[in-house]
């Protein structure tokens, strides 16, 4: 892959500062336009005030900022994804635009918004995305055809609410998004892949520059706009970074890289159903709110996110690296480590509620 070197220096600093600046920009003038003065409810109270909820703007603007800068020099050698590129282009402004509506305008309906993503999932199939293939970790391939459409549809609504439902806590979906970034440009440099490189560079370097208003004391807010974007381009990249060949897709590495919020998913779903709750209804019961509720710190518990998706993070990577027959146990040393984190901050949250209300814990 030509001027790596060189795409890193410039690539992730430049969308940096772009997303920096802007931020500073959206922050200084958010009462300006109006845009700051409608407080956030949040469903768990951690800020006095209203924060504006302006950061996917930001990300936004930034990642194709540098991407049309690069793009009139890489041209000749990514020439044959410019229909892919343009398929993402549209279906994130369709993602973004229907976000900061929701963020700043009026609060959408989650049958509204899950018709909004899969018009976008649409838009990327049409231009270009298949799937055809699953690569099967025990041996051999499995042959979707059609059902390809099904599950990249699946895939992609996924992994947008997967990042959505962790954006609770000041700089969670942002840390965790460059973290599962990190993967994915680190496969593109043993890929060669030029296309994947500059992408995922773009979106480390944007989501760095809005992390420093969004980290706590958040100064900004991701919002919908922002952390339905991220978990968009996340499996997007997911999708690039397993591509065997044009049509056929392996699931282990983007599993690993985005474990802890696609299992964040499964527990969030599996917790609303078993409780006869609507699973699309939002509720103040997630795993990161009950750390403060039993007293962690807002920071503290960030960090403890940040440090167990770097773990799926090499992880993750150690797969990409291993012969294949070592994906299904490596998948289950994921399946039970979660298990038992999972367990321990349960009973950690538990003796927390015991001891605070002066009752021994069990």
């Amino acid at each position: 892959m030509e001027n790596t070197l060189l795409i890193i220096i410039f690539c992730i600093p430049l969308s940096f500062i772009i997303s920096y600046m802007l931020s500073r920009y959206l922050l200084k003038n958010a009462d300006k336009f109006r845009i700051g003065k409608r407080v956030y409810s949040e469903r768990i109270k951690l800020h006095r005030r209203g924060i504006p909820r302006l950061g996917g703007l930001a990300i936004y603007v930034s990642i194709y900022a540098t991407l049309i800068i690069f793009y009139v020099f890489t041209i000749h050698q990514i020439q044959y994804k410019i229909a892919r590129l343009a398929g993402i282009f549209l279906a994130s402004t369709l993602l973004v635009a229907y976000g900061l509506y929701d963020d700043i305008v009026k609060r959408m309906g989650y049958k509204i918004k899950f018709i909004l993503q899969i018009m976008a999932c649409i838009l990327v199939i049409n231009f270009g995305y298949r799937v055809n293939v699953i690569t099967n970790p025990f041996d051999g391939e499995i042959y979707i055809g059609a059902l390809g459409v099904l599950f990249i549809i699946i895939w992609l609504i996924m992994t947008m609410n997967a990042i959505n439902l962790m954006d609770g806590l000041d700089g969670l979906a942002c840390g965790i998004s460059i973290i599962v970034c990190f993967n994915f440009f680190i496969i593109s440099l043993y890929q060669k892949n030029l296309f994947l490189f500059i992408m995922t560079t773009s979106a480390i370097g944007a989501s760095a520059g809005f992390l420093m208003y969004n980290f706590y004391p958040a100064k900004l807010f991701l919002g919908d706009s922002g952390s339905i974007f991220l978990g968009f381009m996340l499996g997007i990249f997911a999708m690039e970074s397993s591509t065997k060949r044009a049509t056929a897709i392996s699931l282990i590495i983007p599993l690993l890289t985005l474990f802890i919020p696609l299992a964040s998913v499964m527990f969030t779903f599996s917790r609303r159903i078993a409780y006869a709750k609507n699973p699309f209804e939002p509720d103040k019961k997630h795993l990161h709110y009950r750390f403060i509720k039993a007293g962690v710190s807002h920071k503290d518990t960030v960090l403890i996110y940040y440090s167990v998706s770097l773990f799926y993070m090499i992880l993750g990577i150690f797969c990409f690296f291993m012969p294949k027959r070592f994906e299904i146990g490596i998948m289950i040393l994921a399946a039970v480590t979660m298990w038992i984190l999972y367990m321990w901050a349960m009973h950690f949250l538990s003796a927390k509620k015991s001891r605070a209300a002066g009752k021994p814990s069990r």
